[in-house]
């Protein structure tokens, strides 16, 4: 499945310590151009998120990976694949 632009559309629900590395491993990692990445966050992980994007620790050293952040779903709209990533 792919949005309109061809690109699948996968969103991340909780930035923090698993739903954070989920997110910026598969921003940093799967082929560029081919992936819309969403995030769903809220208080200061959105704010820093919005502000900073995410960080990948890798042994190339650190890459900066884009990801649209909002705390609307409805923002992010129809997704291919969610990664649901919250505490119980």
């Amino acid at each position: 499945m792919t949005g309109r632009n061809g690109r699948m559309k996968i969103a991340v629900v909780g930035l923090g310590a698993i739903g954070g590395v989920l997110a910026a491993w598969l921003g940093g990692r799967l082929a560029p151009g081919r992936v819309q990445l969403s995030a769903l966050a809220r208080g200061a992980t959105l704010q820093a998120v919005r502000a900073q994007g995410l960080l990948l620790e890798t042994d190339a050293g650190p890459q900066a990976v884009a990801v649209q952040a909002s705390d609307d779903p409805a923002q992010v709209g129809v997704q291919d694949l969610v990664i649901v990533a919250v505490k119980g």
